[in-house]
């Protein structure tokens, strides 16, 4: 169970979406980012750290079953986005974005900046990786030439 500390924790990163009781509802760009880590390699814990989640608040089980819900997503080729009704979530390009106050307008802006350079940084990585897995490649191939 989250103890009120922790909840105010978790609601002020931008990945959250919502805290309904103790589920934690994350942001499509969250769950995007966690995916293309995940294919990466990169472990669960880590990725969460690294989006600026904290362990001891987010906890094991919660990242397992978060986890596990990411793989089903995949294995079904399902999209990520959330498939039940808006839970409140003000999206940025709604109509009810222009209702928020100017304060929760440059928040909520500050966050998805945030989030974007967050998934930038991770197509970069995808990138880099692909350029050097085709730079090998071709290293391979001049190899049994030179070796022909």
């Amino acid at each position: 169970m989250l103890n009120n500390r922790e909840k105010e924790i978790l609601i002020k990163n931008g990945f959250v979406k919502e805290l309904k009781g103790d589920t934690v509802l994350f942001t499509d760009e969250f769950k995007e980012i966690f995916i293309c880590d995940y294919k990466l390699g990169k472990k669960p814990k880590k990725i969460f750290q690294d989006c600026g989640f904290d362990y001891m608040v987010i906890g094991k089980t919660r990242i397992d079953n978060f986890r596990k819900a990411m793989k089903n997503k995949m294995l079904k080729d399902e999209p990520v986005s959330d498939q039940r009704v808006n839970n409140g979530y003000i999206d940025s390009k709604s109509s009810e974005f222009s209702k928020l106050s100017l304060e929760s307008q440059v928040k909520r802006l500050q966050e998805e900046i945030v989030i974007l350079n967050q998934i930038n940084s991770v197509l970069k990585k995808n990138d880099l990786l692909e350029e050097r897995h085709l730079r090998e490649s071709k290293m391979k191939k001049q190899q049994k030439k030179n070796f022909k």
